[in-house]
């Protein structure tokens, strides 16, 4: 008498019976059970790496928020210096328009009035060269506010541009995290297999 093909075990009455059955030709019952063993062994090993890869995921998308908070309220920082910088420098240059214009009538004073008056004259001239040095000086200042403003609205765009990149990165990590969720399970062995046969 043979010993029965390896089947499924079915409980009745606190004993395990054995229910054969017939594997396809050319397989054995044993091949198939470890062949159908080792691919639920990678499907859970697939999920257990998909799962990982989603907390990865999640924790890299929490960074990217906190990254962008601080990104943005930088970039408010760099608009208000901006505007700020802007409004200094169009009140540079209306003093500056408003000197040209005392300079003018400095020499057209000076131009006017009796050469023979050396007091005049010394006077006229303290003013000249106050007027001069004054004009020198906020031309420096708006040099310089200029260059500043140049800076900022360079660093501005920069952070801008990183802003986009930013929620372009968010928009991928979005969509990896819904590609990589768990699929259902698949069916375990017993269920696979099913009985061939009852007692």
């Amino acid at each position: 008498m043979g010993v029965p093909v390896l089947g499924h075990w079915w409980h009745a009455g606190g004993m395990s019976l054995a229910v054969p059955s017939l594997p396809p030709p050319g397989k054995s019952s044993v091949f198939l059970f470890l062949q159908e063993k080792k691919a639920n062994n990678d499907i859970h090993k697939a999920q257990t790496e998909q799962l990982e890869t989603i907390n990865i995921l999640t924790l890299e998308k929490a960074d990217l928020k906190t990254t962008l908070y601080h990104t943005k309220r930088a970039a408010r920082h760099f608009e208000e210096e901006s505007k700020d910088l802007a409004g200094r420098l169009q009140s540079s240059l209306q003093r500056i328009q408003e000197l040209e214009r005392a300079l003018s009538a400095v020499c057209t004073q000076q131009r006017e009035e009796d050469r023979s008056s050396s007091r005049s004259e010394a006077v006229l001239q303290r003013q000249f060269r106050q007027t001069l040095k004054e004009r020198a000086l906020l031309n420096a200042h708006v040099t310089q506010v200029t260059e500043s403003l140049k800076q900022v609205q360079l660093q501005r765009d920069e952070y801008a541009q990183h802003i986009k990149g930013e929620g372009r990165w968010q928009e991928r990590m979005r969509k990896m995290s819904v590609e990589v969720r768990p699929e259902p399970s698949a069916p375990t062995l017993d269920g696979s297999l099913g009985l061939s046969g009852h007692l």
